[in-house]
């Protein structure tokens, strides 16, 4: 029964951002984990329903500047159960974090800049992990080989005349 968990999301969704995932670090293969992007509350946080319980827990990730930019959160999930975050704060930074059984901040991708945007995750078949993001009409992305413990270094993907993030969130799972 999803209704308790669908009254608990009563925050403007017009801007709000999420991505849900089977919670595998439950023993319940019904429950589920929601990364929520609160743009009310510049706030990233871990929502997480408990199906057996029928209740929702929440845990602040981190206070992030909204930067009325579309498809500023990308997840991944990946073999061993975590999921893999990146998310564009404030067009200066991707930020990045491991979220299993709690919530592990881990490098950020980027730092220091502006214009930084649409952060996008794939999880390579051989467990990397690629982050894509757009940064002043050129595509970049770095290659993490440690579950984003460090990143190597930035790689140009493509160059623009203009860029266009369209509304949406991206999602690249599996390559």
């Amino acid at each position: 029964n999803w209704s308790p968990a669908g009254d608990s999301f009563t925050e403007s969704i017009a801007k709000d951002q999420m991505h849900m995932w089977p919670d595998m670090s439950s023993a319940d293969p019904d429950d589920v984990l929601a990364i929520f992007w609160d743009e009310d509350a510049d706030e990233l946080s871990v929502k997480r329903y408990n199906a057996s319980a029928d209740t929702i827990s929440e845990a602040a990730i981190q206070s992030l500047t909204y930067t009325e930019e579309p498809a500023n959160l990308a997840s991944v999930l990946m073999p061993n159960g975590h999921v893999y975050v990146a998310a564009a704060s404030g067009g200066t930074a991707i930020v990045t974090y491991d979220i299993y059984t709690g919530i592990t901040a881990t490098t950020d991708v980027y730092t220091g800049g502006t214009g930084v945007r649409a952060p996008g995750l794939m999880r390579l078949s051989n467990g990397h992990v690629l982050c894509f993001y757009g940064r002043d009409g050129v595509v970049y992305y770095k290659r993490s080989t440690d579950g984003m413990l460090s990143w190597e270094t930035e790689q140009t993907y493509s160059t623009l005349t203009s860029i266009t993030f369209p509304s949406g969130t991206y999602i690249i799972n599996e390559v």
